[in-house]
């Protein structure tokens, strides 16, 4: 797609992007019923934010992620990291059993042929 090639009209023009690629644009108007939520359900009227200063939020991880005496914590990350944990001793865990088993069935082997 040349829609996001270059980084000026200017340079997309002497380039003549538009000749040789295919605009994202284009693509998406062509299929549009690929692209559309269908959960979304269109409002005639206009949608207002609460703004009290009770429901105002700060957004934590993205505000203060920079923050030299800021410790983020992330409780989605910590747990994919306990479960990235997890996942590494049961592989561990797997393979060895697979390996010792792989060593029973060799000595079985060796005791029926004797």
């Amino acid at each position: 797609f040349g829609t996001f090639l270059f980084d000026c009209d200017k340079q997309r023009k002497e380039m003549e992007v538009k000749t040789k690629t295919v605009s994202l644009w284009s693509y998406i108007n062509t299929c549009k019923t690929r692209f559309l939520n269908p959960l979304y359900k269109e409002k005639k009227e206009c949608i207002l934010p609460v703004i009290s200063m009770r429901t105002i939020r700060l957004w934590k991880q993205y505000w203060m992620a920079y923050h030299p005496y800021h410790k983020f914590e992330d409780p989605t990350f910590d747990r994919t990291m306990e479960l990235v944990g997890l996942r590494e001793k049961i592989v561990g865990e797997s393979e060895e059993a697979r390996l010792k088993n792989q060593a029973a069935n060799k000595n079985n082997v060796e005791k029926a042929r004797d």
